[in-house]
């Protein structure tokens, strides 16, 4: 049976969150920048004003888009771990991962699955598990994951 590790929002982190977020704070900062935003008779804004929000809009889109790049849907059916960037799809054996990593101070949390060799979709997987974590403390899919990491090991070197 595939059990689903991602959560139900990647789609949102990956697409519709990024649009909004770009396309909403460059009209703003377009906006500034024409002078949408005075009344009749008033100056522009400060022009220092203008180019903070200017490079405020653009490291934050340069962010956000590596940010979504990155993330993929992830499920796993026995040993074998089913990657997708909703549009190609791959299989990793959980033998070909090397470690499980997770960042602790982002927000959505995100979990990294290390490979030992790259694949069609790279060497990472870099995912949103699918749950809720206390902030500075370990996901339980991340435990779920080196248990399982750890059991294919041992299974490994016994049949060895």
């Amino acid at each position: 049976m595939q059990r689903t590790l991602s959560s139900s929002l990647t789609v949102v982190w990956k697409f519709l969150f990024p649009a909004v977020w770009i396309s909403g704070f460059g009209a703003g900062t377009l906006g500034l920048w024409l002078g949408a935003f005075r009344d009749r008779g008033q100056e522009l804004p400060p022009e220092g004003m203008r180019w903070i929000f200017l490079g405020g809009w653009l490291i934050g889109s340069i962010f956000l888009i590596w940010f979504a790049r990155r993330l993929r849907r992830v499920s796993m059916h026995n040993d074998v771990i089913i990657v997708s960037n909703y549009i190609r799809e791959i299989s990793v054996p959980v033998t070909n991962v090397s470690r499980v990593t997770q960042s602790y101070m982002s927000r959505p949390p995100t979990i990294t699955i290390h490979l030992d060799h790259p694949t069609a979709l790279g060497q990472r997987i870099v995912f949103v598990p699918a749950g809720v974590s206390w902030f500075l403390s370990e996901h339980p899919m991340t435990t779920e994951l080196r248990n399982i990491l750890s059991r294919t090991r041992k299974d490994n070197h016994a049949a060895a």
